[in-house]
């Protein structure tokens, strides 16, 4: 990474000489600049060509984006008290295109790689914090719980708890360590028809659970 960033600070520099009005010897600085841009990855090239579209994508008033079948589209700007406008991602001043790429590499934006702001571009509005917890029993009480805690929610946002028999990989037994366990403070897991009874709906392979 650090050789492809100080790769990119040349090609900035050596594109601002290209730039200066009455230069003399263009021919052989170009030469020079086409020998760097082919030692930079393509990838890398990608994302320094396409930062002036990015900065100008995130000056609109909404940004779109897509998660799974469904379009979302959410404003990228907030209003304060003062009516100033605020916006919700600010992108760095940068000016050099190796401290461009270093930053796309190691931070970027949220919903981009590495993920280091999250995996979704922009936080969805419009929904409670509620946490949706439950475990306790077999699969089929919790199943249950779960049905009862997400009634009537825009979202579902479910947290489970597994019993420490689970958490520690061991199998429901008779055993006086383990027994007394199972399925005290969360839910037991042993098999995965378990895990399937036990969450609703995880995927559309996983039949509708037995509690509506």
């Amino acid at each position: 990474m650090k050789d492809q960033c100080a790769l990119a600070t040349q090609w900035y520099q050596l594109d601002g000489v290209l730039k200066t009005p009455g230069l003399k010897h263009a021919s052989e600085l170009e030469e020079i600049s086409k020998q760097v841009q082919e030692k930079i990855a393509p990838e890398c090239k990608a994302l320094i060509t396409g930062w002036p579209a990015l900065v100008e994508k995130f000056k609109a008033d909404y940004y779109a984006f897509q998660v799974r079948d469904k379009t979302i589209n959410l404003p990228l700007f907030s209003e304060s008290l003062s009516h100033s406008r605020i916006p919700k991602v600010s992108l760095p001043q940068y000016k050099d295109w190796g401290d461009i790429l270093r930053w796309q590499l190691t931070e970027n934006l949220p919903g981009e790689f590495p993920y280091a702001a999250g995996v979704f571009p922009l936080k969805r509005e419009g929904e409670d914090p509620t946490r949706m917890f439950a475990g306790e029993g077999g699969p089929e009480r919790t199943n249950k719980r779960f049905h009862y805690v997400s009634v009537d929610q825009p979202a579902k946002r479910l947290s489970t708890a597994f019993d420490s028999v689970t958490l520690y990989g061991e199998d429901p037994a008779y055993r006086p360590d383990i027994y007394g366990k199972i399925g005290n403070s969360g839910v037991s897991i042993a098999t995965v028809d378990d895990a399937k009874n036990s969450i609703p709906a995880l995927t559309s392979a996983i039949p509708r659970p037995r509690y509506p």
